[in-house]
Order: structure tokens, then C-alpha cells, then sequence
């Protein structure tokens, strides 16, 4: 992100989200690593990294209506 962006705001968002799924019962989930390890692990480059947290950019329409 911070390649194609010049910032990292956003990041964790997807794993945010999948982090809700994980008390359903999805298969693929169970053989990945926990969304909340994904998450600090993002948030650790970040800091590390001193990539910039700026505005999100907005998502185009089609992936918006995912929700």
C-alpha cells in the first residue's frame, strides 16, 4: 500500500472485517493465520517501517457494495 499510495491508512481494514467472520464457520479461515495476529503484525511493519497513516481513500462502488 504504501508503494502504490504513499501511505498505509487502511491496512488492517480487510482483517478487521474477516476478524468478525471468524466465529462463523469458514473453512479457509482455519487454515490461516488468526486475523488479529495479521493485524498486529501490520501495525508492528508500520511502526517500524515509519510508513505515513493518512486519509483512507474511498473504495470503488463495486467493491463498496461487498458489505
Amino acid at each position: 500500500m504504501n508503494q502504490t499510495y504513499g501511505h498505509v491508512a487502511g491496512a488492517t481494514d480487510f482483517f478487521t472485517r474477516l476478524s468478525r467472520e471468524e466465529n462463523k464457520s469458514i473453512s479457509f479461515l482455519s487454515t490461516h493465520p488468526n486475523s488479529q495476529k495479521r493485524i498486529k503484525a501490520i501495525e508492528r511493519l508500520v511502526k517500524q517501517n515509519n510508513y505515513q497513516i493518512k486519509e483512507r481513500s474511498p473504495l470503488p462502488q463495486v467493491l463498496n457494495s461487498l458489505n
